[in-house]
């Protein structure tokens, strides 16, 4: 039994290696055409030459998504994809969503709407870099299966909070071409494809959605689904997301050594309930800025 697990790490790391190889092969000539494309858009073309260009360039996208979602199912499998906490503001990532997808939604004149809970806190702690992963499978998604002159909206509200953390809800809506309900678990298996016309008329390995609903169970949620015929779908997930600030302080608190440790919050957010957040999260002390200076002495002084 210890050998069988042996051959199998061995065997995942070979697959890993090749794979990654092949993508370093794949890559560099795909460098080159992308690089070409944007000094052929700078020289005078007829609006046919442009078009075909654009096609050039839309087909080498498709193919590094396509490399990525290979990569990253194959670290899926071995259980060697990383996960790495940082903070980030839900505002600056949809930003950048709108500006991944500038060209598909100009190119299938989609409106794209982003809607942010002003509840939700301006600053979290979470898996930015997985997150972005997960909308950005789903908003692709929603972009290609939506009709021209269509609609994708992004949703992310509050479900419920506690001293540390907020449980989030995040919602991808299309009124593209849906998905029969008996149909809709498929979606979430790896390689698969509903039928052999989507596959022809939608470009894709069939990853996509398997990688994502890995990634949103280890960040703690699970990608639900709706979906009518002809009508549009919703794609849907829920994770825990923390306050910087008051999550650092929490896990001190736990260390019973760091028990009597004085914490104080120094921020600009100057609310009585930003106050009283700081408290029951366990710090000692909450001062805003601008400091005073007298003040800040002073309070350093009471906990000193």
């Amino acid at each position: 039994m210890e050998q069988a697990t042996l051959d199998a790490k061995k065997a995942n790391q070979v697959k890993g290696e090749f794979l990654a190889a092949m993508s370093h092969e794949i890559r560099t000539p795909l460098n080159s055409v992308i690089g070409l494309y944007f000094l052929l858009m700078r020289t005078k073309l007829d609006s046919d030459q442009k078009g075909h260009l654009q096609q050039i360039y839309a087909s080498s996208q498709s193919l590094c998504h396509i490399i990525d979602d290979i990569l990253d199912f194959s670290k899926v499998e071995a259980g060697t994809l990383k996960f790495k906490l940082a903070d980030f503001s839900l505002s600056v990532l949809t930003q950048q969503l709108q500006r991944t997808f500038r060209t598909e939604i100009a190119n299938k004149n989609v409106s794209f709407k982003v809607d942010i809970d002003q509840k939700i806190p301006a600053q979290l702690t979470g898996f930015e870099l997985r997150l972005a992963q997960v909308l950005n499978n789903l908003l692709s998604n929603a972009i290609k299966f939506s009709a021209e002159n269509g609609t994708v909206e992004l949703h992310i509200s509050m479900q419920s909070t506690s001293k540390v953390e907020s449980m989030l809800l995040f919602e991808v809506i299309d009124n593209g071409i849906g998905v029969l309900e008996k149909d809709i678990n498929k979606l979430f298996k790896p390689f698969s494809q509903l039928n052999n016309e989507l596959s022809r008329s939608y470009t894709g390995t069939g990853l996509g959605l398997s990688i994502a609903q890995n990634l949103v169970k280890v960040m703690g949620g699970e990608i639900r689904c709706k979906s009518i015929i002809n009508k549009g779908s919703t794609f849907s997930f829920s994770i825990p997301l923390s306050r910087p600030q008051l999550n650092s302080t929490y896990h001190i608190r736990q260390n019973k050594e760091l028990s009597y440790l004085p914490i104080i919050a120094m921020t600009a957010h100057v609310s009585q309930d930003d106050y009283d957040k700081s408290l029951d999260a366990g710090m000692s002390d909450h001062i805003t800025k601008p400091l005073e200076p007298d003040l800040l002495l002073a309070t350093l002084k009471k906990w000193s």
